[in-house]
């Protein structure tokens, strides 16, 4: 997977994607609406996820159920969507990596999901990143073809991750 000098991202991202539990056609679907609409920076209602789906808003009840099974879904009081799998309306979570998508400023739970967001977004993004350790801010842009740095201001730059152990999750 990663030697001293070198990482293969692929070998990485099949690692993660093998442990995280599978989705149906229909549950992708729903959950890449869901990241389209919470990149409007606002709570999504889950009527309005419906809808997208071609769903009638009285078939709530299936998003409902779905959304209710899945870890990683926060609501609000309202029962509105404000953060889902590494994305969160800014001010629903205060995060140290920000993520600027169609000029919403949105929250990413960690560093890792500003690499993926984009992508499934299928926008570019400008990502702002500070470090807890040294306070030094990364930012960046990441598109569909790759990324730019544009500020580095720590003498070496790091990224890690723990390597997820194998789920019983299917």
């Amino acid at each position: 997977m990663a030697t001293k000098d070198k990482v293969n991202l692929d070998d990485i991202a099949d690692h993660v994607v093998e442990n995280f539990f599978k989705l149906n056609l229909f549950e992708q679907r729903l959950s890449l609406d869901l990241y389209r609409l919470l990149a409007e920076g606002q709570p999504v209602p889950r009527a309005r996820l419906a809808q997208p789906l071609g769903m009638t808003v009285e078939s709530v009840e299936t998003v409902d159920r779905i959304l209710n099974g899945w870890p990683g879904v926060f609501s609000d009081q309202q029962r509105r969507v404000i953060g889902y799998w590494g994305l969160a309306i800014s001010t629903a979570y205060t995060s140290p990596h920000q993520i600027t998508i169609g000029g919403q400023s949105l929250s990413a739970w960690c560093a890792w999901d500003t690499f993926f967001l984009p992508e499934l977004l299928g926008q570019t993004a400008e990502i702002e990143s500070t470090s807890q350790d040294s306070g030094g801010t990364v930012c960046l842009t990441v598109s569909l073809s790759g990324w730019s740095m544009s500020t580095l201001p720590v003498a070496s730059c790091r990224f890690s991750s723990r390597t997820p152990a194998k789920s019983k999750r299917t």
